[in-house]
């Protein structure tokens, strides 16, 4: 409650890109300077990715904000550049993606469910209870892409009826691919129509796939 009533005193005017101050610039919260580096994604090979951006470290910065210090500015940020990529009405649910119950305490908030909730603001039904994870899964930084996809197997368990339904999978950034290519399997077999996947950046090597 402080943090937003101070954050209403006193608006932001720091980019989140670069942490310099912002003067002018075309974009709330991101400098003219950062907004000139950001890499627009071309249309992916892989038709059930959607991503705005290209992974670059102005938007590493910005993730990292995001997914460490809860900061809900990234995320009012970025939400406008995600939801001009998709028609809500094209799904039923989005589904963030979930961490597992000791991450979720550790951090008291999941930064794909902070993305939903800006993107989509009523227009679409943020769904958290499609999903489980039920297994602890190591930090993948510094692993090879069968090693993430070894690890990401049997991590994630639907628990709720998902027949029929066309889902929208929500997440930060998209690396390997592991992770929501685990959840789209495991929401696929339990007969999900369609399954989608809305992150803010995809790193290049996923995009040449």
């Amino acid at each position: 409650m402080i943090k937003k009533v101070l954050d209403y005193l006193f608006p932001n005017f720091t980019c989140l890109g670069c942490r310099g101050e912002i003067n002018i610039s075309e974009y709330p919260n991101i400098c003219d300077g950062c907004l000139e580096k950001l890499d627009f994604a071309v249309p992916s090979k892989k038709d059930n990715i959607i991503t705005p951006f290209v992974y670059n470290d102005v938007v590493a910065k910005m993730i990292l904000g995001l997914k460490y210090s809860s900061d809900g500015l990234v995320a009012k940020t970025l939400a406008p550049f995600m939801r001009v990529s998709v028609k809500p009405k094209n799904y039923d649910f989005a589904v963030p993606i979930p961490l597992s119950k000791a991450r979720q305490r550790e951090r008291g908030f999941n930064q794909a469910t902070l993305l939903a909730q800006e993107i989509f603001a009523g227009e679409l039904e943020i769904n958290e209870n499609i999903l489980s994870k039920v297994k602890s899964t190591i930090p993948q930084e510094r692993m090879s892409t069968a090693e993430r996809f070894k690890n990401q197997a049997g991590a994630y368990e639907v628990i709720s009826e998902v027949k029929g339904k066309r889902i929208l999978l929500v997440d930060d950034v998209i690396t390997s691919g592991a992770t929501t290519t685990e959840v789209a399997r495991v929401l696929k077999e339990a007969g999900a129509k369609k399954v989608e996947v809305l992150a803010i950046a995809r790193v290049v090597s996923y995009t040449e796939q």
